[in-house]
Parts: C-alpha cells; sequence; structure tokens
C-alpha cells in the first residue's frame, strides 16, 4: 500500500472479477482487460498527483487463475498474450483498497470509495476504459471554466471511436489519437457514466440530498445510478459537460455483459428513475 495524504485527485475504481468472465477475447476476459487498463492509467497519469480508491466487490478470481498463459485465444494480435498482472498485484495497487466479502453492486460500491476520498476532485472510473497521457488536466480544466454558463457540475470525455477493437486500443500511444473532430467545442448535457470527474464540493452536495449517499442505491448493475446523479446535479444548478480536448476507449459492458440475469433490471431501473425524479418535481416549493 501506498502512504495515505492529501492528493489532488482520487481516483476511484470498482472492481468485481469471477472465474467465469469470459469473452470474444478469450478467457477471463474482463480482469484481463481491467488489468490494461489499470496498467494504461498509472503509465499515463501523474502518479503525485492522485491517490488510487479501489473496491474488490466480492471477487473470487485468483492468480493462480490466469498463471497458465496458454488458454488464450490468440486472434493473431500479441497483445493479448502478454503476461499480465496477477489480481494479487492488482489489488496491491491501490492506496486505499475497500475488500468487500460478497458483491454489493456498482453504486454501493463507488459510495464507499467516495466516503474516504480526500481529493479536490472526485474520478469515477469502470475497469474498462482506457485513458491517454493529459486526460485529467483536460477534465479539470472543464471544472474550472468561469465562461461556461450553467456551471460545470460533471466534466466527461469524448469517446475513441477509430476503432472498436479493444486490443488496437491498448496499442495506440497518444499521438495515434484523432483529436480533430469538435476539438474546440464543449458538450452540455454530456451523460457518459463510466469515467467522469467532479468536486469533491459538489459530491458532498448531492451527498446532503441523497441521504448521505452520492449514488442512489435503489438501483442495480449500474444502471440509472449515474443519470439520476446528473439529474441532481441540473437541479443544484450546474450543467454536465463533455470535453473534446481528450478521448478514453470504453470497452463496454464488460463486467455487467457477464451478469446472465441482467436484462430484467433495465426497465425496474428506468421505472425507479422517472419516479425518483417525478418525486423530486412534486417536493420542489412553488416559487412567488
Amino acid at each position: 500500500m501506498h502512504s495515505r495524504e492529501k492528493k489532488l485527485i482520487s481516483i476511484c475504481i470498482p472492481s468485481w472479477f469471477t472465474k467465469e468472465q469470459h469473452g470474444k477475447y478469450g478467457m477471463h476476459e474482463t480482469y484481463w482487460f481491467a488489468a490494461r487498463c489499470l496498467e494504461k492509467l498509472l503509465a499515463r497519469t501523474d502518479r503525485s498527483k492522485f491517490e488510487l480508491i479501489i473496491v474488490d466487490n466480492g471477487s473470487t478470481i485468483e492468480d493462480a487463475d490466469i498463471a497458465d498463459r496458454g488458454f488464450w485465444k490468440n486472434k493473431g494480435q500479441d497483445a493479448y498474450n502478454e503476461a499480465i498482472t496477477i489480481p494479487s498485484e492488482y489489488w496491491k495497487q491501490a492506496d486505499i483498497l475497500i475488500k468487500n466479502k460478497n458483491n454489493v453492486g456498482f453504486g454501493p460500491a463507488c459510495n464507499e470509495m467516495f466516503n474516504v476520498a480526500n481529493g479536490e476532485y472526485i474520478v469515477c472510473m469502470n475497469n474498462d476504459i482506457i485513458v491517454w497521457e493529459g486526460w485529467e488536466d483536460e477534465l479539470i480544466a472543464i471544472l474550472e471554466n468561469k465562461e461556461l454558463s450553467p456551471a460545470p457540475g460533471i466534466a466527461m470525455p469524448a469517446l475513441m471511436k477509430q476503432s472498436k477493437d479493444a486490443v488496437f486500443a491498448l496499442s495506440m500511444n497518444k499521438e495515434n489519437v484523432d483529436l480533430s473532430m469538435n476539438y474546440d467545442k464543449i458538450g452540455a448535457g454530456a451523460e457518459f457514466g463510466s469515467l467522469w470527474m467532479c468536486k469533491k464540493s459538489l459530491l458532498n452536495k448531492i451527498k446532503e440530498k441523497n441521504d448521505g449517499v452520492f449514488f442512489n442505491e435503489v438501483f442495480k448493475l449500474g444502471m440509472g445510478e449515474d443519470r439520476y446523479a446528473w439529474y441532481q446535479t441540473r437541479e443544484l444548478g450546474f450543467e454536465t459537460y463533455r470535453t473534446h480536448k481528450t478521448r478514453a476507449y470504453h470497452f463496454g459492458n464488460a463486467t455487467i455483459a457477464k451478469v446472465s440475469d441482467r436484462k430484467i433490471y433495465t426497465e425496474r431501473n428506468r421505472k425507479l428513475l422517472e419516479e425518483l425524479k417525478n418525486n423530486n418535481k412534486k417536493n420542489e416549493v412553488p416559487s412567488d
């Protein structure tokens, strides 16, 4: 564990790895990609700026499960067959590691991390995200932009869309990432829940409105709690913005796609989101 000290940024990453999370890229696909994403994050972000907080959300994968490199599917792409960080080393990268005996869910796991984060800026990052150098500076620049109206509350990157292939994305250096499209534009109303940054002061304001938690824990499987947080951000007079001066690659559903009954929660969470919004509107104090 690294020593605990006050940092500019707290990066929070929820992680849940089982022995059955295989996919089109090979065995233990979810862990393989998460390990690669963490490697890129640590290599491309100034370590003096941030503390890393990880939740082990009841993972069952062990070092021995990935010790034999022979089981990887090789699609002719060497990057997949490179040795990857074993799980015990993955967890050791955290400044703060929260270990849950069972999977408590995405929202509750994130709330656990937010409760111990001490950075001025809080980052919530799924473990299937690739970033490139300077990403954190561009998000901070959005949050500190005094010309934006409404004032910025949440900052998010635009997505890298040159390829959907994870191995290709892993091979890309910053110089290979095309930033030309919409480079000078800042998009309001952004709703990308897999990588975002806010000031801790805003996070605390939403916790005050939300019974002491940032993400409302009535939602399941990481579907809906982010959109409700964006709604609450706007209710406080702030806006969510996307910057095109940095890009992130998102694998997408690297974990949730491995949950067999996930679809039963989709409609349920949509209804919950609308109910919460409607209840908020009913409780608004009418203006004179």
